[in-house]
């Protein structure tokens, strides 16, 4: 019976490939090295020729050597975090568009780099994952400490001189409803809790104006429509009662709605609460709002019968539900 064996050489490892560079420049012949040690010929003369040449002797890896050094590679990850703190992170495309242009500038060479080159980029960075970007306008994201600080005071201040209750201090806001949720998966740094993106466009299609008093009441809510008209059956089916509406070309508040709302609300205020609202201006100073006296005779008529689909202008002015019919009903002069 005859045996085969077959005796495999390991393959050296950098230390052992470092340690017969040693000995060979210490005056040891190349096939002494060779003989006793597991490092092969052509490994030993590849690594002198380099030990000469003042090349660090280190083993690179196989496969194809990738299309920028890693100093650049390092710029690269770099620019990344970068434009995840600005808050304008960047996709894949944006990535290899952005890497294309570096080796063109680098070598001199158009170079398309696709999605393998991506693979391989992401497998050398673990640091960079894909991530999904939460969207903040970027007036919530300039909110900061010294600002919340500031109102803080601000707000004391002002529930001091005027002696007020929870039931004087009202917190309002306008909310803005999109069509299309415009988050986006993107590339940031892996671990990172702040992943958001700047909006770049203006979707929306309806504001609703709320407040709320720290006791717990609210005010009836406005919607701000798109346009110059809305239809006279809008508030039909809101559950809430007083609520208002009114039309702006984007759907955004300005400073003019906003004003005629602090006068429905003042109306409001006296109608339920008996008293006008107090602001603190922009300049800290205490002020009392001037609001216009709307003088109307309540009349008793059989109402209308609608008309369905009928639009009417609004000029930027808050209209009720009554005010809505009123309008709709009403019949428009002949030229």
């Amino acid at each position: 019976m005859i045996s085969v064996i077959s005796i495999f050489q390991m393959v050296a490892t950098i230390e052992q490939i470092r340690e017969a560079v040693q000995r060979v420049l210490s005056g040891e012949s190349n096939a002494a090295v060779v003989r006793s040690s597991q490092v092969k010929r052509t490994t030993l003369f590849k690594f002198l020729k380099a030990t000469n040449n003042s090349e660090v002797i280190e083993r690179k890896k196989s496969g194809r050597k990738p299309s920028l050094p890693n100093g650049v590679e390092q710029d690269l990850v770099s620019w990344i975090a970068a434009m995840q703190r600005a808050g304008c992170p960047v996709t894949r495309h944006d990535i290899m568009m952005k890497a294309q242009q570096i080796v063109q500038l680098h070598s001199g060479i158009t170079q398309n780099l696709g999605r393998g080159w991506y693979q391989r980029f992401s497998q050398r960075h673990q640091e960079l994952s894909d991530r999904i970007a939460q969207s903040l306008t970027k007036a919530r994201n300039n909110v900061d400490k010294d600002g919340i600080i500031l109102y803080f005071n601000r707000l004391l201040k002002a529930c001091l001189a005027f002696n007020c209750s929870p039931s004087d201090i009202y917190n309002v806001d306008e909310t803005s409803f999109k069509t299309k949720n415009s988050s986006k998966k993107v590339v940031a740094i892996r671990g990172s809790q702040s992943v958001w993106a700047t909006e770049k466009s203006v979707p929306y299609h309806l504001t609703i104006v709320a407040a709320v008093a720290a006791d717990g009441t609210f005010v009836p809510p406005a919607f701000i429509l798109p346009g110059l008209t809305c239809e006279a059956v809008v508030l039909d089916e809101c559950a809430v009662h007083d609520a208002v509406v009114t039309t702006a070309p984007k759907a955004f508040i300005n400073a003019h709605i906003f004003n005629n709302w602090l006068e429905t609300f003042g109306e409001w205020k006296m109608k339920y609460r008996g008293c006008r609202p107090a602001v603190l201006d922009t300049v800290g100073t205490e002020s009392w709002i001037k609001t216009r006296e709307v003088v109307r005779e309540d009349v008793l008529f059989l109402p209308a019968k609608p008309v369905v689909r009928k639009r009417i202008k609004t000029n930027s002015e808050w209209h009720s539900i009554k005010d809505l019919y009123a309008a709709a009903s009403k019949r428009q002069k002949r030229k």
